[in-house]
């Protein structure tokens, strides 16, 4: 990705305290880890690693794990490093490079996974690239994203002035899936909803966006993002009586494919 890229730069800026800042949920590791434990040796690749806050997860839950974390932000990529290394993780290499040009071996992996990043994709490209870094016979691509319906739902989208409508990289599964079968030597297994509850106060909601917790704040100015942060605390406080303890919930989900058997 071009280093001037808005995103890019998001990314960069957020690096030291995304861990702090976002929501990181366990259930998706419980599901690939119960697909993937008992090898002597578990071979995994995170693709669009972030800060690692994921990658700790699954050392905590798949047995034997080697993992490889990629990112194409280096500063995301160095507080993964730090993070896994001061939780005294060392079975990991950490790796620069795009989901669009995996710098991987070809079936090399048991397993490849990315929380959260496909919206920073092109698809295509990174199914097929992953399609040659998996296992042909045995290996899995866990894709754990949300739809725009599911985006639409959750408190930002229902409340924070066109957060939903100017997040235009996600898609609805029905696109998903036909993108999966537009692509050869590949299907999708299944796919797997998760629905959270949540809760927090309004400060700590106003303080998310001014952090820029999610990158479709990175799409405006500061100028435009305060003007939308008073709207959206405005918002919140005419929905919920007690903002000091404000409950919502959120869904996901978490996209299972494999290669198909030559």
């Amino acid at each position: 990705m071009d280093t001037s890229h808005p995103i890019c730069n998001h990314s960069s800026r957020v690096a030291p305290t995304y861990r702090d800042i976002r929501t990181t949920d366990i259930e998706p590791i419980s599901v690939i880890s119960g697909a993937l434990n008992g090898f002597d040796q578990t071979k995994v690749a995170d693709i669009g690693c972030g800060c690692g806050r994921y990658d700790l997860l699954m050392f905590q839950q798949i047995d034997n794990l080697h993992l490889t974390c990629v990112d194409a932000n280096q500063s995301m990529l160095e507080q993964a490093v730090q993070y896994l290394t001061s939780n005294d993780v060392t079975n990991f290499y950490a790796v620069h490079g795009t989901a669009e040009t995996l710098p991987l071996e070809d079936h090399s992996l048991h397993d490849l996974t990315t929380f959260n990043a496909i919206h920073h994709f092109d698809f295509r490209r990174f199914i097929e690239n992953a399609l040659h870094a998996v296992d042909p016979e045995a290996g899995k691509i866990f894709i754990y994203t949300r739809t725009p319906s599911q985006n639409a739902g959750s408190i930002w989208g229902q409340y924070f002035p066109g957060f939903a409508e100017r997040e235009t990289r996600l898609y609805e599964l029905d696109d998903t899936e036909d993108m999966i079968e537009s692509i050869d030597a590949v299907h999708l297994d299944t796919t797997i909803s998760f629905k959270y509850g949540r809760r927090a106060t309004l400060d700590d909601l106003i303080a998310r966006v001014r952090a820029r917790h999610y990158s479709t704040f990175s799409l405006d100015d500061d100028s435009e993002l305060e003007d939308a942060t008073e709207v959206f605390q405005g918002n919140v406080a005419g929905a919920f009586d007690d903002t000091s303890d404000i409950e919502w919930s959120d869904e996901d989900m978490l996209l299972v494919l494999s290669p198909d058997p030559y």
